[in-house]
């Protein structure tokens, strides 16, 4: 939604032709339920009306617009035992993930990360999850309240 509405801000709609979106998970229930676009009220909670009326249609809960549903494909994907999908990627969101493994399982995500990433890309993580140890080397802050991360080169 927000590059879509900067792409259209800055009147250069042909930038969404290069945008992919991939969301993976390890489940495909969640998959087959993120692919059909269909989000529970909650889901809209800090959502700005005026982008909810934009983006998703009418009625509780909502189906996200066709224009953003072709852009995000959706993939199994073991992030322990599967390398990342083909890079650089600029962006990389992984929210509330990390917690769930050993620190030895983070560190080597980590590492898997930075390599993904272009110089200068971006990693978000959730709010409850940092980089620590050696591996803070790999990324600059960019704003840490909202674990925002930039790969250095």
């Amino acid at each position: 939604m927000l590059f879509a509405d900067n792409a259209s801000r800055i009147a250069e709609h042909d930038r969404l032709n290069r945008l992919t979106v991939l969301g993976s998970d390890i489940d495909s229930a969640s998959l087959r339920t993120a692919a059909t676009g269909r989000y529970a009220e909650p889901a809209f909670v800090e959502m700005p009306p005026d982008a909810r009326a934009r983006w998703f249609g009418p009625g509780p809960g909502g189906e996200a617009d066709p224009r953003l549903r072709a852009l995000v494909r959706f993939e199994k994907r073991d992030l322990l035992h599967q390398p990342p999908p083909a890079g650089p990627h600029h962006l990389i969101v992984c929210r509330n993930v990390l917690i769930y493994f050993e620190r030895d399982a983070q560190d080597l995500l980590f590492r898997r990360f930075h390599q993904a990433l272009a110089p200068g890309g971006f990693l978000v993580l959730g709010k409850v999850e940092s980089i620590i140890g050696e591996l803070r080397t790999l990324f600059e802050p960019v704003d840490t309240r909202e674990r925002i991360y930039r790969r250095r080169p």
